[in-house]
């Protein structure tokens, strides 16, 4: 069974000291062209949440998404006591609370959608991602707020997470890549690889685009991977024949896709066909 929809606030944690990065200022990191902060809110933005708390030192943001600072007293208690702080900010409503850190920088609009779904069944407190190794990952999670309030500590200051969600029914729903923090070096070299194996094609405004799009049109967003398929048969097409040519494709693989698999085929049957530059 599960329950209406109800307030969506966003909580990113964004207070960390970056140890393990030589103590930089870790959600101003850039990957793919946008902050670890950047990414975060998006992905809120996306859902949409109705209002976004960061928890952390005050940073200038590149969209349009309203946002609201807090600290935790005194700082750098650890991601309990900013969710604390975040948490005593707003006014108790009924409602769900995303709680996202401010490092992952493949999180999108629709994983956190998948979390929310997952968490509306009225027999859990909350849902949070489970990474490939199988892992919980309380900071990539949505629960209710309710039950939220009253498992975390006080004080919250240097408390574990497992104080949080020890006491909570929650559900588990594998993400995978996008569980993948900027903890060390490595971490985040390989997150801006993939960033520039994906050439720069999706952002966090356009992706949270996408994900309005297609939550308003009852589909699922695409993914970076048919992105970048969809954009690379684009330019093509605007190359070899015309550029009016390259959105009525466009237009027509969409109509082909919802007609079902023989039709899409056929559609990229005759997109081989033509190389570019053929008369």
């Amino acid at each position: 069974m599960s329950r209406a929809p109800r307030r969506l606030l966003g909580v990113v944690l964004a207070g960390g000291r970056g140890r393990r990065l030589g103590g930089v200022d870790k959600p101003a990191l850039v990957v793919g062209g946008a902050t670890l902060l950047d990414t975060a809110v998006a992905a809120l933005a996306g859902l949409p949440a109705d209002e976004v708390v960061v928890a952390g030192p005050a940073r200038g943001l590149r969209g349009a998404t309203a946002v609201r600072f807090v600290r935790e007293e005194p700082p750098h208690g650890g991601g309990v006591a900013g969710l604390a702080a975040a948490l005593a900010s707003l006014p108790p409503a009924a409602g769900w609370v995303v709680v996202l850190a401010a490092d992952l920088p493949r999180v999108r609009p629709e994983h956190l959608a998948a979390l929310v779904v997952a968490a509306a069944d009225a027999a859990v407190d909350g849902a949070l991602a489970v990474d490939g190794g199988g892992r919980d990952q309380p900071l990539l999670a949505v629960y209710d707020e309710a039950a939220l309030r009253r498992a975390v500590p006080d004080p919250a200051h240097g408390a574990a997470w497992r104080q949080v969600t020890g006491s909570l029914r929650l559900a588990r729903v594998p993400l995978g890549d996008a569980c993948a923090d900027v903890d060390d070096p490595p971490a985040l070299a390989a997150a801006r690889a993939d960033a520039a194996r994906l050439g720069g094609v999706t952002s966090p405004d356009l992706d949270a685009w996408l994900a309005n799009v297609a939550l308003q049109l009852g589909i699922e967003p695409p993914t970076p991977a048919e992105v970048r398929a969809l954009l690379d048969m684009t330019r093509d097409v605007a190359h070899g024949v015309e550029r009016v040519a390259a959105p009525l494709t466009a237009y027509l693989v969409g109509l082909a896709g919802g007609a079902g698999e023989e039709q899409l085929a056929a559609v990229q049957r005759a997109l081989a066909g033509r190389e570019p530059g053929s008369a």
